[in-house]
């Protein structure tokens, strides 16, 4: 029998062989030729066809979006974009950047800047670099760090079973929930919440690069500290600098609360924060998106304390005190040599932990304690 989903579309279907294909056919025929030769006036040449083509491509996207009670808000979506930065891509904020960048690489080096952090591979941190690896450099301050544990590639059930062994077996992970995700990955990647042993086995069943299985910490608030060596000048020796506090974001989670009536499709498409990423949210939960939630009932959309996953980042100045900055300058001063560990060939600075700017992504239990410089666990570093 087919699903209420499955009727609908369908119906949908219906309407396009029978509407909306006849419907393009005469808008083309109707404004094609003329927006031509209008264009064909101001700009001339191929340029001229190039736009034609996009104005009517537009035409037919809102057309098309005006249908339906989904595309409408779609179309609104589109509309808000180019008026909230917080949504354009990050590319778009880097290239003002790139000439300057350009330039301080043709006086000193295109790869001047992988010279930070030698002590993390892959050019300090750039991309594509050990999650794993980096949190080995702070062994010795584990009791900010939560436990983590490397799972290597192979065979997928035998990955699935060596994690469910140390989830219920050893103790620092305090079983379930656990954290599980790629070791090395960007932007909140692959990062899965496993609350039960199928969760894992259906995790590395799509996870076959080394991930990383960590204790879940409660938090429930989250996090990005940013911290950087306080070097004036090339005389400096970076064993005696000290570092700072050069910013702290706030991740804040979305989640969303039912009113007993509208489905969770519904209640995301309907939020004025939530509808710019509404794709992202739709496609973590599709076995929910008919769901009527409860009244007051809460559902939190994303797990990862990244931006493009649903998170929002907000100023947490107001978390930064001396008893804070003293805490992460004494974890970050703790990082070990990584190329003690093998895991970088750079050859490092005598005397130098390795580590000159990164951000800690903690879980923390209350902005009191966070003040204090306690109450917060390392999740991950990054270069």
């Amino acid at each position: 029998m087919l699903s209420r989903r499955a009727r609908l579309f369908l119906l949908w279907a219906a309407c396009a062989a029978l509407l909306w294909t006849p419907l393009l056919f005469t808008l083309s025929l109707l404004l094609g030729a003329p927006l031509l030769r209008a264009f064909e006036r101001i700009f001339g040449g191929w340029l001229s066809v190039l736009v034609a083509l996009l104005v009517v491509a537009a035409l037919v996207r809102v057309v098309m979006y005006s249908t339906t009670w989904v595309g409408r808000r779609r179309l609104v979506v589109d509309l808000l974009r180019l008026v909230r930065p917080e949504f354009w891509p990050p590319w778009l904020f880097y290239l003002p950047l790139a000439p300057w960048l350009l330039w301080l690489g043709i006086r000193r080096g295109l790869m001047t800047f992988t010279c930070a952090n030698p002590g993390i591979a892959h050019g300090g941190g750039v991309v594509g670099e050990s999650k794993a690896a980096i949190l080995e450099g702070l062994r010795d301050a584990g009791q900010w760090v939560v436990p983590t544990e490397l799972i290597e590639e192979g065979d997928a059930k035998e990955r699935a079973e060596r994690a469910i062994g140390l989830i219920e077996s050893d103790g620092r992970f305090g079983g379930y929930p656990v954290v599980l995700k790629p070791d090395a990955s960007q932007r909140g990647h692959g990062l899965r919440v496993a609350r039960s042993p199928d969760d894992v086995r259906a995790y590395f069943e799509e996870m076959t690069r080394p991930a990383l299985l960590q204790r879940f910490h409660p938090g429930p608030n989250e996090a990005g500290v940013l911290w950087a060596r306080r070097v004036r000048s090339v005389e400096d020796d970076p064993a005696q600098t000290p570092g700072f506090v050069f910013s702290i974001t706030r991740k804040v989670f979305p989640v969303v609360v039912g009113d007993g009536r509208r489905t969770l499709e519904q209640l995301v498409w309907s939020h004025p924060r939530y509808r710019m990423q509404a794709d992202v949210f739709l496609k973590r939960h599709a076995d929910k998106v008919d769901v009527v939630l409860a009244k007051g009932e809460r559902l939190q959309l994303a797990q990862a304390g990244n931006h493009a996953q649903g998170t929002m980042f907000l100023d947490g100045a107001d978390l930064l005190t001396p008893a804070l900055e003293g805490r992460f300058e004494a974890i970050a001063r703790s990082f070990v040599h990584a190329a003690a560990r093998g895991a970088s060939r750079h050859a490092l600075r005598d005397g130098d932990s390795g580590f000159d700017f990164g951000r800690f992504d903690i879980r923390y239990e209350s902005d009191e304690a966070l003040k204090r410089g306690e109450g917060f666990a390392i999740v991950e570093l990054n270069g």
